[in-house]
């Protein structure tokens, strides 16, 4: 019985012996040992994954590789571009020859781009819709897998193609021009400065903007001082207002608008204007009786002597309307007073014109001290005109906001107030989410929430139409 024992127990022994053997495991089954089981399953299975990771990591260093050695190709090739740039400026050379290497050297970075595709992708020629957006612009390879205590995980290590991309379908390669230029920002890059005539009328101007393109601009209509006329009072005649119903009527026109001044013609060859609405102007009517001067001075008994006081009386009855009235200008060759002159300028209190007409002039039992109908001068409002083109205010890496366009404007000589956009601004105010001003239209609104709710101070924003 007890070799019967010993038997039975080499046996049982022998039989787990070959299973480790033919297993290679210890503990092939919970049976074995629960616990040593459970933690021996989870490490085979960490070993598979771990394994698949270290392909995947092989697979991300080809693609690096590939990227790498694309990209040190292509720069060895442009050292020799540079090389020809710097020959083309010797004097002597034959240019064309050297185009023609050029040309050669640029298809071929095209083609090392190209070709440096490994498994299908290509970081070096890229088609990414937009490639400063942090979102689509990632390419990731697998680098590590980490278990915790609340799982496991496989980490990746991105690539921000935008930095790496040579060629971008939609614009934006390191060997590309950069698509997030919005070049004339509508229109406004291109006007660099704008001046024009003092009075009506007057050319287009052609300009050239930094982008390349050129076009025509309208001068600005109100460069000069604000719309005036001029009187000659009657030196030596005084108005005696004494007389029974002695008056003098006239009606005055402030800040009429001209669509199109004189009927000039722009070199363009065709009759141009400044697009509206135009303002017909403030128009009333005034009366000066002896009431007027006894107001103004009792002491003068009705009768006004000198063009200094008839100036004043005027300037009281028109200044509340938006028109200031002066009369005591010096000659300039004698250096003495000019008992004549009288002028009556515009306050620009009314639309955006600048003019000044007298009409409907009438008196009774005195003269009209100089006031006469076919008194009318003026400016028709300032204008620019915005050669506008389409553009798209680009997202900026992971800055969602986009990039920052700023400009400073000033109306009438006033101090230049600064104004700036985003492409988050230009979508909430066009109602978009893609940064698009497409139409003049859109950059109308545009302006007029920008120029609408800045600082005005004593300066009137102009009217913004497309």
């Amino acid at each position: 019985m007890s070799a019967l024992q010993t038997l039975r127990s080499i046996s049982s022994g022998l039989q787990k012996t070959q299973n480790e053997v033919s297993s290679g495991l210890r503990i092939a089954t919970a049976a074995d040992n629960a616990a040593y089981w459970s933690i021996s399953t989870t490490m085979r299975s960490d070993k598979g994954a771990i394994s698949a990771v270290q392909d995947a990591l092989g697979l991300g260093a080809a693609k690096v590789d590939t990227a790498y050695a694309g990209m040190e190709a292509v720069i060895d090739v442009l050292v020799q571009f540079t090389a020809k740039l710097v020959a083309a400026k010797e004097d002597g050379v034959d240019k064309s020859k050297i185009q023609s290497e050029l040309d050669q050297l640029k298809e071929q970075v095209i083609g090392i781009a190209t070709s440096a595709s490994f498994s299908g992708q290509n970081w070096l020629t890229t088609d990414i819709s937009d490639i400063y957006d942090s979102a689509v612009n990632r390419s990731s390879v697998v680098s590590s897998f980490v278990r915790a205590s609340s799982g496991v995980a496989v980490k990746t290590m991105d690539i921000d193609l935008s930095r790496i991309s040579l060629f971008n379908s939609t614009g934006g390669g390191l060997l590309q021009a950069d698509a997030r230029d919005i070049k004339t920002i509508g229109g406004i890059r291109s006007l660099v400065s704008v001046s024009g005539p003092s009075n009506i009328g007057g050319d287009y101007t052609q300009y050239e903007g930094i982008d390349g393109s050129s076009g025509y601009m309208l001068p600005e209509w109100n460069s000069g001082s604000a719309g005036r006329v001029s009187l000659q009072f009657p030196d030596g005649t005084p108005l005696d207002f004494n007389t029974p119903g002695a008056e003098i009527s006239f009606t005055i026109t402030l800040d009429r608008e001209a669509s199109n001044p004189d009927g000039y013609s722009g070199v363009i060859g065709e009759n141009q204007e400044l697009p509206g609405p135009y303002y017909d102007g403030y128009t009333t009517t005034v009366t000066i009786t002896k009431a007027d001067i006894d107001v103004y001075n009792p002491g003068l008994d009705g009768v006004i002597s000198t063009n200094t006081q008839f100036a004043e009386v005027l300037n009281a009855k028109l200044y509340p309307h938006g028109a200031s009235v002066a009369g005591n200008y010096i000659n300039a060759s004698t250096g003495l007073h000019n008992p004549t002159l009288i002028t009556i300028t515009t306050r620009q209190q009314h639309g955006y014109g600048s003019h000044v007409e007298i009409s409907a002039v009438t008196s009774s039992g005195v003269s009209t001290g100089g006031l006469k109908t076919d008194a009318d001068f003026g400016y028709r409002g300032s204008g620019l005109a915005l050669n506008f083109k389409p553009f798209i205010v680009h997202m900026d890496g992971k800055d969602t906001d986009g990039i920052d366009v700023s400009f400073t404007f000033s109306v009438n000589g006033a101090s230049p107030q600064a104004y700036s956009f985003d492409r988050a601004y230009v979508n909430e105010v066009l109602n978009r989410d893609d940064g698009k001003v497409e139409t003049s239209d859109d950059m109308a609104t545009l302006l007029h929430s920008l120029l609408d709710n800045g600082p005005t101070s004593s300066s009137r924003l102009p009217p913004v139409t497309s």
